[in-house]
């Protein structure tokens, strides 16, 4: 780990979402305390970076929630296509379900030794 001149530990990261590249740098404080707060204070916070118009900070939060974003999306899409699978799942059992009972009515416990007969009276 690094520490640049305002006190931050950084590690650099790469990340790969949906066939992208991202490089990312995790920003730690030297303490490393997580700050809780809430989503007013945080916002505040966002602006007051953003505001300062210092490039290191600004690149570092939007290369994070860039991040972050592309990651709760691909979460949703991962939920939708899961419902669909389930749902197209259950529409296979089903179907299976159907054919199974089909087969059944069709097969004729019968059938299968009056073949073996034929084939023992001809010979073969």
């Amino acid at each position: 780990m690094l520490r640049d001149e305002k006190g931050l530990y950084g590690r650099a990261k790469s990340l790969e979402m949906e066939g992208k590249h991202y490089d990312i740098t995790e920003f730690e404080p030297e303490n490393k305390v997580t700050p809780s707060a809430t989503l007013t204070e945080a916002v505040k916070m966002l602006a007051t970076i953003l505001d300062s118009n210092d490039q290191i900070y600004v690149r570092a939060i939007l290369s994070n929630l860039q991040a972050f974003s592309h990651a709760v999306e691909s979460r949703h899409d991962d939920r939708d296509r899961i419902a669909a699978l389930e749902a197209e799942c259950e529409e296979f059992e089903k179907r299976i379900a159907e054919m199974e009972k089909k087969i059944e009515s069709i097969s004729d416990p019968g059938l299968e030794n009056s073949t073996v007969e034929s084939k023992q009276s001809s010979g073969t």
